[in-house]
């Protein structure tokens, strides 16, 4: 193998390294989403105990609130797990 070959070997997997920390995910819990999600339910189920929100608006909203965080995280994942491409120069 001589020094070009090497040269375009050690590109490949410097590419291949930095395609797979790109695919890196924090976890749920250290995501700026989740904590919103938490303060909202939690602010909510409080309205709701305290009587300021009506109890069928509080459901509502902890289900909204979930599931748009649901979603979120579904396309998080998933757009860290599409292929790249990792052609050679």
């Amino acid at each position: 193998m001589n020094l070009l070959e090497k040269l375009k070997a050690l590109i490949v997997l410097n590419r291949a390294v930095g395609v797979i920390e790109e695919a890196n995910v924090k976890s749920g819990w250290k995501t700026t989403e989740f904590w919103m999600t938490v303060a909202t339910n939690v602010t909510t189920v409080i309205g709701a105990l305290k009587g300021v929100v009506p109890d069928k608006a509080a459901a509502i909203a902890v289900a909204v609130s979930t599931c748009i965080y649901t979603v979120a995280r579904a396309l998080t994942k998933a757009a860290a797990s599409t292929p790249t491409d990792t052609k050679a120069a």
